[in-house]
């Protein structure tokens, strides 16, 4: 199979156990970064009353390590296209396990501060790369099932995080959970012994024996799995081969300039719903009446939701495409914050709260599989990777502090009617604007040797 490049191999094979080994290791990656990035806001009540926290002090803790998620994000989307996914990955989950639970000895609210700040800059180098190795990994026909389906197990992260909370916060305080946040200690080792490098990147870098080995070894553990001789090479795909890293401004240039436009305004309006339950759900509750225990309660049940959103959403991504689907469940997420906003019960404040984040939590986990399949393999870290930092960056650092701001003083009426301001923009700017990639093949996406691309 010399004669044929990394895509071509890889995008003719079955879809074998071989591939739910990959997508299982992305898995074990996501719930990490899941347990971590949900720490915040499970905490957020307990941290207000052990340190006498203020508005801006709660806006400030939930900001914090989002804030060094994008200055990661901006400097690991270099570094993944020039030192590889792998080396990267494991530095960056190294980082926030040893931050996170360094945190959980921290003397003064200021050293939480510093903590889940260095926590960020890890997982700002995680964040983008196991849905990279999964639309490099799993054949296109595949990818939107694959990444859906991964999901939908990524939010038992969050579950399970928020019904630790509520078992161990009220009686132990916030301490004990950022000990539980450092598993990704664990997963390292994981990663460390059975996720590969990309072939597709280390062809594109002019190291074929490396990646004709691998090839090598990835057909012939396939072919036993699925008992049968590989299919061959039906199309030829052309190779775009770069030893260099893409620079930041390619980006901007022709084709690319729209998607990362696109892309960089959708995550920013749209993310700040997610961001809205993730972090201040419980606070919202307890504005509600709820007890501590009660609300954190109430925030798991919530934070399970997603499951079923993206079970059905992995299937209507490869059905109905990427644009529809997520449009579809951004509209619908907005009219579950319109009732969780004028619920005067538990059961509508549930089912409106349920409603907002598990289809938006759907749609922000799908936004990220389509901003990967937007660039190709030469742009694709620092594509992504620039993506997550100003989607971040503006919907899960500047929003949040204005959000803690108009909880506080205005109530939950104002900052719902914010964010479906946000919402709406959104879904409008990405339902016109964006290009879809359903069924499309990576290599497709550059225009140095695909055909002239469509909106549609």
């Amino acid at each position: 199979m010399n004669n044929y490049n990394a895509a071509e191999r890889l995008e003719r094979l079955p879809f074998t156990r071989w591939h739910w080994g990959i997508i299982a290791i992305a898995l074990i990656i996501w719930l990490t970064e899941a347990i971590d990035n949900g720490l915040t806001g499970a905490t957020i009540p307990s941290l207000k009353s052990a340190f006498k926290l203020s508005g801006a002090e709660i806006g400030t803790i939930a900001s914090v390590t989002t804030l060094g998620i994008i200055i990661s994000l901006i400097l690991s989307g270099v570094a993944i296209d020039y030192f590889g996914k792998r080396k990267t990955l494991m530095l960056g989950m190294l980082i926030f396990g040893l931050a996170t639970v360094i945190t959980a000895f921290a003397p003064s609210f200021s050293i939480v501060i510093l903590f889940r700040f260095l926590a960020g800059l890890g997982m700002g180098m995680v964040f983008t790369i196991p849905y990279q190795f999964v639309v490099e990994f799993v054949p296109a026909k595949y990818r939107g099932y694959a990444v859906g389906s991964i999901n939908a197990v990524l939010n038992f992260g969050y579950f399970a995080n928020l019904l630790a909370a509520s078992i161990i916060v009220p009686d132990y305080g916030w301490r004990p959970m950022y000990i539980f946040g450092g598993i990704s200690l664990i997963a390292l080792i994981f990663v460390y012994f059975y996720m590969p490098e990309s072939p597709r990147w280390l062809e594109m870098k002019g190291r074929h024996a490396e990646s004709d080995r691998m090839l090598n070894q990835i057909e012939g553990k396939i072919q036993r799995y699925s008992g049968k001789p590989l299919p061959e090479v039906s199309h030829r795909i052309p190779l775009v081969e770069s030893t260099k890293s893409a620079p930041f401004k390619e980006i901007f240039r022709g084709q690319f300039l729209r998607r990362t436009l696109i892309l960089w305004v959708t995550t920013s309006c749209l993310w700040s719903t997610w961001y809205l339950f993730s972090l201040y759900l419980p606070q919202m509750l307890q504005m509600q009446g709820y007890e501590l225990g009660g609300a954190l309660l109430t925030s798991a049940v919530v934070n399970a939701t997603p499951i079923a959103t993206h079970l059905f959403g992995a299937w209507l991504l490869d059905k109905l495409g990427r644009k529809l689907t997520i449009s579809l469940y951004s509209i619908i997420s907005m009219i579950g914050i319109i009732v969780f906003a004028l619920s005067k019960s538990y059961a509508w404040g549930l089912i409106g709260a349920s409603v907002a984040f598990s289809f938006m939590g759907a749609s922000f986990s799908f936004t990220k599989l389509f901003a990967a399949e937007q660039y190709p393999t030469r742009l694709r870290g620092t594509g992504t990777a620039w993506t997550e930092a100003v989607g971040r960056g503006v919907a899960g650092a500047l929003i949040p502090i204005l959000l803690a701001e108009v909880l506080i003083n205005n109530g939950i009426l104002a900052v719902s009617e914010l964010v479906l301001v946000l919402g709406v923009i959104g879904i409008i700017i990405f339902a016109i604007g964006s290009k879809e990639t359903k069924g499309l093949v990576l290599e497709q996406l550059d225009p140095k040797i695909s055909q002239p691309e469509s909106k549609s």
